[in-house]
């Protein structure tokens, strides 16, 4: 934010110097994308391309399109992408700058992959690689640990653990926490695609040391590639794996470890908020699951505590004397529900419409059902839920009557 306000006060000062001015948007719409905010990132940075259009400068267009097809790709928009991407690569061979064909490739490949396609992804990746002709460590350790990941969705899993060992080696020599957590994460995903989980957990145990460490002032310079993690953040890996293990051995205490690792996810957010606000850190307390317990007044009331994940969501029915760990359809099932239903009570006119009860009712079935058998004699709920569950009024929803489509 900080950095923000500066390039914004920096394009202001900027105006009667086109060159410069290009330059500043760029560095402006970047950091926006950096912040999350592709929408408002994207008229910065296409004043940039018209300006870099007008100078004939092809290094500048090539960068301002490589930003825009990343704001384009954070948006949802991959046909958009994937155009101002490949005009990014034309520009930047125009431009005779490698460095910035190996950046426009790597855009490329990563809209590819993020796409469902990582054969084509991969070819991207390994133009990316020719390109980078002596790239800093860092840098290479990148775009390695991205072609990796293209075999790894491809289930080459071999060939995605070589290259990921050998980005492991560079990244740890260089003092690169951020990519060793990504790396180890990818290869605590790939243990689990084998069914060796506790090489798996043990994987994604460094990966969370790592990122702690680095959340803790281990901030080292970033690469100019974006490295592309795991399809599955490792928190998530993490809650996922071991619910997967609670399944299969109930009693083993696996379900109990992964609501600690969902409270040390809160936590970690919630502290993050708070560091960026007040300029210091702190260390992350995970809550287990017996306080949870603890601290119900009595059986009548329960907790439902949901963690959203890429690959599916857990939901603790926890009661003083009792506990379930149930699971549910993964982020994009539930998101685009949620999304659909606040549109509708958001219109007065469509608000009581037969599409807004049918969309409460599919998610009190999809949210609340599973846990029904756990709630006999239960007068009291508390609801504490994650990622798009957050903006979803639990309140609203409603069960249907046998026979109707209307709710009671």
């Amino acid at each position: 934010t900080e950095a923000l306000r500066h390039e914004e006060v920096a394009a202001a000062l900027s105006s009667a110097d086109p060159p410069r001015l290009a330059v500043t948007l760029n560095d402006l719409g970047r950091t926006l994308n950096e912040m999350g905010d592709p929408d408002r990132a994207q008229h910065p940075l296409g004043r940039a391309l018209a300006l870099s259009d007008s100078l004939g400068d092809d290094a500048l267009a090539a960068r301002s399109l490589v930003n825009l097809a990343a704001a384009a790709s954070a948006a949802r928009d991959s046909t958009g992408a994937r155009r101002l991407a490949a005009r990014a690569v034309d520009r930047a061979v125009a431009a005779g700058d490698s460095a910035l064909v190996r950046d426009a490739a790597a855009m490329v490949a990563q809209i590819a992959i993020d796409s469902g396609d990582p054969v084509t992804g991969g070819r991207w990746l390994d133009r990316a690689l020719a390109a980078a002709a002596n790239p800093r460590p860092e840098l290479y350790a990148a775009l390695l640990t991205n072609r990796a990941l293209a075999w790894h969705l491809e289930g080459r899993l071999d060939a995605a653990e070589r290259m990921d060992r050998q980005a492991l080696k560079i990244a740890e020599e260089v003092g690169a926490a951020d990519l060793v957590g990504n790396i180890l994460t990818n290869l605590g995903d790939i243990a689990e695609r084998r069914g060796d989980y506790p090489v798996a957990l043990a994987r994604y145990g460094e990966a969370l040391a790592r990122i702690d460490s680095l959340r803790a002032g281990q901030h080292g310079q970033r690469a100019a590639v974006k490295t592309m993690a795991s399809r599955v953040y490792v928190h998530e890996a993490m809650i996922h794996l071991l619910g997967k293990l609670d399944a299969a051995e109930p009693d083993s205490g696996y379900g109990a470890r992964a609501f600690e690792w969902a409270e040390r996810a809160r936590s970690r957010a919630l502290l993050d908020l708070a560091s960026t606000a007040a300029g210091q850190s702190g260390a992350a307390r995970m809550v287990t699951l017996a306080e949870a317990q603890g601290r119900l007044r009595s059986d009548h009331e329960a907790l439902l505590e949901y963690s959203v994940g890429d690959s599916s969501t857990s939901l603790w029915v926890i009661r003083r004397s009792a506990w379930r760990l149930v699971h549910l359809p993964p982020r994009a099932a539930l998101r685009s529900r949620v999304l659909a239903l606040r549109r509708g009570l958001g219109d007065a006119q469509s608000a009581d419409g037969e599409r807004t009860r049918e969309l409460t009712q599919q998610l009190y079935r999809l949210l609340v059902g599973p846990a029904e058998p756990f709630l006999e004699g239960v007068d009291h709920l508390v609801i504490s839920p994650d990622g798009p569950l957050a903006l979803l009024p639990f309140e609203a929803l409603r069960v249907a009557r046998e026979g109707s489509s209307k709710a009671p």
